[in-house]
């Protein structure tokens, strides 16, 4: 890497952990484009939204991140756009919009050959549905004082402001697809189908879903073959007759129930309700 990048990358991901908060900060002598950690990242002068494509890009390895990423069932392009506070309302959308369709046209321009199952091109539209799109807008204003007691700059080509003018596109990797039904009988089998639950099994299935998409496949996959869903399993108990003499049965514990703290744990990693039986 030619030019020194310093980045500072605060994310809060959401169920799949493909949207989040994103601040890059480039030093003055960066060049305009970079591409690190699967990020091709762009900063520009006040108002422009023309992307300088003489940076140091790595565009082999951008399509061949297109390549795999159009193959999966997943977004897997995240765009963070920003602008600075210089300008009014109006001009800073402008600007947003502008730069926006500059970072699509640029993955759009770089699919070239890449085809389908088919052997045919993606649609555009289709192309733009793998994106997930962050808008952050500054909200410094010039002459405002921040919370160091330093006074915003007026001048809206100033470093401290282009700092807030980039785009990034990253390329993820969502993952395979997990097979819904394999994963379905492989957790009746350690649950209901057995005495005794192995909870190792029961977390290697969690961990191989995703998000909650995921989830929800697999949990319609039980209510389909098996006719109860996740939780209905989790919190099944058999009743027992203890003492012969004494009528009535006394219920055994649920098949997880609520106080394994990992199976917990992984529900909150894929956004769904934790076991609460």
């Amino acid at each position: 890497m030619k030019k020194q990048l310093i980045e500072e990358i605060t994310r809060q991901r959401e169920i799949m952990g493909l949207i989040g908060e994103q601040r890059v900060i480039y030093t003055d002598d960066s060049d305009y484009g970079d591409y690190l950690d699967n990020c091709a990242r762009f900063k520009f002068d006040s108002g422009s939204s023309e992307i300088d494509l003489d940076g140091d890009i790595n565009f082999e390895e951008i399509k061949k991140s297109l390549s795999v990423g159009m193959e999966t069932d997943r977004p897997f392009i995240e765009i963070t756009v920003s602008t600075s506070g210089t300008g009014g309302v109006e001009d800073n959308q402008r600007v947003m919009d502008a730069r926006i369709n500059e970072a699509l046209n640029l993955i759009l321009n770089q699919m070239g050959d890449i085809e389908g199952p088919n052997g045919l091109p993606y649609t555009a539209e289709h192309i733009k549905g793998k994106a997930k799109i962050e808008r952050v807008y500054g909200t410094d204003n010039p002459e405002e004082e921040l919370d160091t007691g330093e006074m915003v700059p007026t001048d809206p080509d100033h470093s401290y402001h282009r700092d807030q003018q980039f785009i990034t596109i990253c390329f993820l990797d969502v993952g395979d697809t997990p097979g819904y039904g394999s994963l379905a009988d492989q957790f009746m089998k350690v649950t209901m189908e057995k005495t005794g639950t192995n909870e190792d099994v029961v977390y290697d299935i969690l961990d191989q879903l995703r998000d909650e998409d995921d989830f929800t496949e697999f949990n319609e996959e039980l209510k389909r073959d098996y006719g109860m869903d996740f939780y209905e399993v989790a919190c099944d108990s058999l009743s027992v007759d203890l003492n012969p003499l004494w009528p009535g049965e006394t219920e055994g514990p649920a098949e997880l129930g609520m106080s394994d703290t990992t199976i917990n744990a992984h529900l909150r990693r894929l956004g769904v309700k934790p076991i609460t039986c």
